[in-house]
């Protein structure tokens, strides 16, 4: 099976969801994943709209890290993990209905941009921050 993250935009490039994909060893949409093979995730009720996605498969678990913005200028942006069930709803047992949002410092744009799993099965997760023209990184690990 493969699984697949993508940002999913609308004509204007103003509403924009977290758009994961899985397909099977033939290539055809995986229909035990949210009833179609597709899931649609709106991060719209916690304030925000994707900029980007990277996505792990953990077991029964699939995780998706990435950027969100917060301001309708796209001038805010801030960090998330997302967790999903094997059937392609977000994991209630991780933080709000699947979301774990993270603040890495001062406000500015940043965003988780890869992930990989450690050898004590921690997500590692790294990106960038940049505030006021000046770039850093920015990490977290999570332990499912």
């Amino acid at each position: 099976m493969l699984t697949l993250a993508a940002n999913v935009c609308d004509a204007s490039g103003a509403v924009c969801k977290l758009g994961t994909a899985r397909l099977t060893s033939t290539g055809s949409f995986d229909t035990t994943f949210d009833g179609d093979g597709k899931a649609l995730i709106d991060l719209s009720s916690f304030g925000a709209t994707v900029g980007t996605a990277r996505l792990l498969k953990i077991n029964t678990r699939t995780y998706v890290a990435g950027q969100y913005f917060t301001a309708a200028d796209n001038a805010a942006a801030s960090s998330f993990l997302f967790a999903m069930t094997d059937s392609g709803a977000g994991d209630t047992t991780f933080g709000t209905n699947g979301l774990r949002t993270y603040n890495n410092g001062a406000s500015g744009l940043e965003g988780y941009g890869g992930m990989s799993v450690n050898g004590n099965s921690a997500i590692c997760i790294a990106g960038d921050r940049d505030v006021a023209a000046v770039p850093n990184g920015v990490a977290a690990m999570h332990r499912p």
